[in-house]
Order: structure tokens, then sequence, then C-alpha cells
């Protein structure tokens, strides 16, 4: 008799445990994989909208990316290329007008020199025009975390655009 209650007890025992355990599962996974699904979802809500502005002006974007400050987009043709930084304004820069892409690394005068600001610069044909700049890495900003990360990105885009 007191061998049956003692497994009775422990079988108990063993399904509080179990839901004890699942909840706090569930209490530290939750707020990772909510985190996960919202950004996923920005992340989709800003490519729609940079495709969506790029079949306005007559574009099929097909080369597209999304990093912590700027989303990027490229049609098929490689003739214009689409991007925001402060995802309100989308902006777009026609390549057929551009000369040259350089990239551009500016470092901080402290004894250091850590980068301060990565960004690719559009050189146009017409001199009389203002270059244009898409910043990549920007150290005050706090979405800004690794600037090899960054500078290897902007450079893989400068080579896809001089290529046009």
């Amino acid at each position: 008799m007191i061998k049956i209650v003692l497994i009775k007890i422990y079988k108990k025992m063993d399904v509080w445990n179990t839901l004890i355990g699942v909840a706090l599962l569930i209490l530290f996974i939750g707020p990772i994989a909510f985190a996960i699904t919202t950004q996923k979802r920005k992340e989709k809500k800003k490519k729609e909208t940079l495709i969506n502005f790029a079949k306005t002006r007559g574009k099929n974007v097909n080369e597209l990316e999304v990093l912590p400050i700027l989303v990027l987009g490229v049609d098929s043709k490689r003739t214009s290329l689409f991007f925001t930084n402060d995802n309100i304004r989308i902006n777009y820069i026609d390549l057929d007008q551009i000369a040259d892409v350089r990239l551009s690394v500016l470092y901080t005068e402290d004894p250091k020199r850590h980068i301060e600001q990565i960004s690719l610069c559009f050189l146009p044909k017409n001199i009389e025009e203002a270059e244009h700049k898409i910043i990549f890495y920007l150290e005050s900003d706090e979405n800004c975390i690794d600037p090899e990360t960054d500078l290897y990105i902007a450079e893989q885009w400068r080579k896809r655009l001089v290529v046009h």
C-alpha cells in the first residue's frame, strides 16, 4: 500500500516538474521568438515597400539586401539602384548617369583610429551634378554594430555596381 502511494506521489511530482520545465522554457524562449518574428516582419515590409516603389518607376528589383540602417535593391538590368536610409523616403540612382562608384571610409582622428563612417559615393558623368552618397555604417547610429561586416557588404555592392 505504501509503495503504491509513493509511486502516485512520484508520478504527480514528475508531471509537475515537467509542467514547470515547459512553462520556464516558454517564458525564456517566447520573447526571443517574438523578437525574431517581429524583425522578420519589419524586413519583409521594408522589402515590399522598396519593390513597390521600383515598380512605380517601371523597374523590377531582383537583388535586394536589408541592413540595419539601409535597404538596397538593384533592378534586373542594373540601370537603377533603389535605397532608403530612413524607411520613410525611398531614393533611386540612375546608374546610366554614374561615371564611377567609390568606397569611402572615414576614420576617427583619435590614436586608435576606428571606423566612423562607411559609404558608397556615386560620381556622376556630368561634373556639374552633385555626387550621391549611401551610408552603410555610421558610428553614432545605435543600430550599427559591426563596421568590418558593413565594410565588406559595401565593397560587395561597389563591385556589383562597377560591373555595370
